[in-house]
């Protein structure tokens, strides 16, 4: 047996780590029973004190009157913040009117199509009067 696999070093550190947890809780527990035995307190295994009353969900049964609540202190009155605006459509967000909307077609008639996906060769400028690559028009064919 020359070396361990890592897989059972992992399972053994894991099971190290539960068991160290575990012993403490234990430990913790112990502490408090103790705690609780010196100080005259009702230890956890007993059943809580029955009670003399019957419960108050029983049908026909009022509640027993209690102790008054406390006032609540009255809410400070806050203005009511302002109805949100209305949402518009994606579209009319963008162009409200008809001025947003020829300023919006002037844009794209500058800005033109978008070239990021064309080939090296495509993004050079052809004139008219010169035949494309490979084309086998002549310019006075045109």
């Amino acid at each position: 047996m020359e070396r361990f696999p890592v897989e059972v070093i992992y399972l053994i550190i894991f099971a190290g780590f539960v068991l160290f947890n575990w012993l403490a809780q234990q430990a913790a527990r112990r502490r408090q029973q103790e705690e609780q035995a010196r100080a005259g307190g009702p230890a956890q295994d007993e059943p809580p004190p029955v009670e003399a009353e019957p419960p108050e969900n029983i049908w026909g049964r009022a509640r027993a009157p209690g102790p008054a609540p406390a006032p609540v202190p009255a809410p400070v009155a806050r203005p009511a913040p302002p109805p949100a605006p209305r949402r518009l459509h994606p579209v009319r967000a963008l162009l409200k009117d008809k001025r947003d909307l020829r300023r919006a077609v002037i844009l794209s008639m500058v800005l033109g199509p978008c070239r990021a996906q064309e080939q090296p060769g495509d993004a050079l400028p052809r004139h008219r009067t010169s035949p494309s690559p490979g084309s086998s028009v002549s310019p006075s064919q045109e």
